[in-house]
């Protein structure tokens, strides 16, 4: 035993050699140094570039590119016109929350197949009018349709879809809101009516009591009407027979109306006869007037010519005085004379008889004018006569529907009497009624008025109009916040990072070595077994300082961090070493497989809960799922005994593959083991 002991302790020491002479050897030789330099920071290499890929691209939203198809012909409401879709135009421009861009749908449509746009918002032209539902019976949902491509990029579709669902909400509440404002305005009015109603009522209540007060006077009344109705249809009687009387004497007149209608026809007829007869009178008498001034005029004629003659023979017989004696020229002076006196006095006659004929023709034409005067006055009177036999007609018929009036008159004063005795019985439970009427106006008016001064007290405030457009809200109460989301990815890209920095290390640190054989498996396990944990702890510390003061990571304790990541490392570096141990070079794609499967069982993206069964299974049996959770506990979370259960997993994996790779390598004849410095071929 004591021998075994010293053997390993030799063995140990010789390791201890090795490995300090492996890194002069890789110190000295320039492609060493390059190789095991660039391995060092490999998981840096690895951890860093996802880090900054990753490191907060949901601050950075506003990169990415939206389309917004504002297809709004807005609507109108209450008398005033609305425009939602403008309005979520201009809260967009506004909000910047992704990268908008407002074009038309023909651009939007090709910009989201080309991968221009990750996503298409498309505001429909109803969308404003279906907003206007909200108050009808049946409203209708406004529809804010969006789409996305996401064969080009799946996650930021899913973002994209997020952000639309949150300003969806916002329009939601910015509705209701408006919403609420008008119910608000209405409680107002409501408050106004209320208070104008409970003046109503006391108004009602004062009435109703001076209503009261004329009952009495409306009882008497009554009863003077019941005593009136009965005296009226005392007095029907004699009324009666006045109007038969009225009716008989309409009869005759109408008879009466109708033989004078007819006489004035025939009187028209001989008028225009005897008119006509005066208007020949009168052509006639033209006629024999204008005859007779001819006539006359030849009179003239002979008279001057009778009396020309004469004083010619009178002018003669004076010429010749001898003449006087000659008893035939005598003759013929005197026959002379006499004609001339004749026919003077024909001419005379002619004259006075002109003169009486012009004044018959005078008589004449002033008949036939006064004749033409009397005809139109008997038109006018025929006119007349119509007129009165068309409104006897109609008085007749008036006649008629007054006596049937007449009979409904007595009978509804026969009625009147019944119902004023009615009325009479009626008052005394309508006087009861209006003993409950007051009281009941007195009580309305006291309510009316209360509820119009709680009415009144209701404000639309803003945080009350808040309230009511969102009545619940979420209120997010984190127990471990995580400033962004490269510092909760950060767990997953270093337990990679450093899992790939002990695969590269496996490509590069070899095992086999030509020189110094006859190397013990017990030196050959110290030495390798050191190199790879070396480049381990240098990897660990470069990329923990770099994560804790280039990126800024908060962690809730740099030590045990610090541990952590080591732990992490020196499992992956020993589950390696044990592969190419166990398996050689088929080891090192052992591992890869083992890291393939590892990315989608440890949990470091989405929770295992949402994977498939066997893969849940797997997760608890491979160290990256303890990494992975003991670093969320370190940085995020700060569950210490969750930390340390995983913490203690990991040292545990380190134990067994250090022991199974010791036993593979020690159990080794140490002719098939041997070693030769890092950086060389074998």
């Amino acid at each position: 035993m004591k021998s075994f002991i010293c053997r390993l302790e030799r063995e140990h020491l010789k390791g201890l050699q090795l490995f300090i002479k492996d890194w002069l050897h890789i110190a000295k030789h320039k492609q060493a140094r390059i190789a095991v330099g660039v391995l060092l920071f490999i998981p840096l290499l690895y951890a860093g570039m996802f880090l900054i890929g990753y490191w907060d691209p949901y601050g950075q939203l506003d990169r990415l590119p939206v389309a917004v198809v504002n297809l709004d012909k807005g609507a109108a409401m209450d008398g005033k016109p609305l425009h939602v879709g403008e309005d979520m135009v201009t809260n967009l421009n506004e909000d910047k929350a992704l990268d908008f861009h407002f074009v038309a749908l023909d651009d939007a449509e090709e910009g989201l197949k080309n991968g221009r746009y990750y996503m298409l918002v498309k505001i429909p032209e109803d969308f404003s009018q279906k907003v206007t539902t909200l108050r009808d019976d049946k409203p209708e949902p406004a529809n804010l349709v969006y789409q996305t491509n996401p064969g080009n990029n799946f996650i930021a579709g899913q973002i994209g879809a997020a952000a639309i669902d949150k300003l969806k909400d916002e329009v939601a509440n910015k509705i209701t809101q408006s919403y609420t404002e008008t119910v608000f305005d209405s409680f107002h009015q409501l408050s106004d009516g209320l208070a104008k109603a409970g003046n109503g009522a006391s108004q009602l209540n004062d009435g109703t009591k001076k209503a009261q007060d004329g009952l009495h006077s409306v009882q008497e009344g009554i009863d003077r009407l019941a005593d009136g109705a009965a005296s009226l249809s005392a007095g029907m009687k004699p009324l009666t027979e006045g109007q038969e009387q009225l009716a008989q004497s309409m009869v005759r007149l109408k008879e009466g109306s109708a033989a004078l209608a007819d006489g004035e026809t025939k009187l028209t007829a001989a008028h225009q006869q005897l008119e006509q007869g005066a208007a020949s009178s009168v052509q006639g008498a033209k006629q024999l007037s204008a005859g007779m001034e001819s006539e006359e005029k030849e009179t003239a004629d002979v008279l001057e010519h009778a009396q020309g003659v004469a004083e010619r023979l009178h002018n003669y017989m004076q010429l010749h005085p001898e003449l006087a004696k000659d008893k035939e020229l005598q003759t013929i002076v005197q026959n002379a004379d006499v004609a001339s006196t004749e026919a003077k006095a024909a001419d005379d006659g002619q004259k006075q008889q002109v003169q009486r004929m012009k004044a018959w023709l005078d008589s004449q034409s002033r008949l036939a004018d006064g004749l033409h005067q009397y005809g139109d006055k008997l038109s006018q009177a025929a006119e007349s006569s119509r007129q009165l036999a068309a409104g006897l007609g109609l008085a007749s018929a008036g006649m008629d529907k007054w006596q049937e009036g007449f009979q409904k008159l007595n009978g509804g004063i026969a009625s009147l009497a019944d119902g004023s005795r009615q009325l009479q019985t009626g008052t005394v439970p309508l006087a009861q009624g209006m003993l409950q009427l007051v009281d009941g106006s007195g009580e309305l008016s006291k309510s009316l008025t209360a509820a119009a001064q709680e009415t009144s007290g209701v404000h639309a405030s803003d945080s009350l109009l808040s309230m009511f457009s969102r009545p619940v809200q979420l209120k997010e109460n984190p127990i471990n916040a995580v400033p962004n989301y490269g510092t909760a990815m950060a767990p997953y890209f270093l337990v990679l990072g450093l899992f790939v920095g002990g695969l590269i290390a496996s490509n590069i640190i070899p095992f086999n070595r030509k020189a110094h054989q006859g190397v013990a498996g017990g030196s050959h396990f110290i030495n390798k077994i050191c190199l790879f944990l070396s480049i381990a702890l240098i990897q660990t510390f470069i990329v923990d300082a770099v994560l804790l003061y280039g990126f800024g990571i908060h962690v809730l304790s740099i030590p045990k961090f610090l541990l952590l990541s080591l732990a992490a490392s020196f499992t992956y570096m020993t589950c390696i070493f044990m592969l190419v141990a166990l398996f050689g070079s088929l080891g090192r794609l052992a591992a890869i497989f083992l890291l393939v499967t590892q990315l989608a069982s440890s949990g470091g993206t989405f929770p295992l809960q949402l994977a498939p069964s066997f893969i849940q299974y797997v997760s608890k049996l491979l160290p990256m799922t303890y990494a992975v959770q003991g670093f969320r506990s370190v940085i995020s979370t700060g569950d210490w005994s969750q930390y340390w259960h995983n913490t203690g997993a990991l040292l545990g994996y380190i134990l067994v593959f250090v022991i199974v790779a010791w036993c593979l390598i020690a159990a080794s004849n140490e002719n098939r083991v041997t070693a030769q410095p890092a950086g060389e071929s074998g």
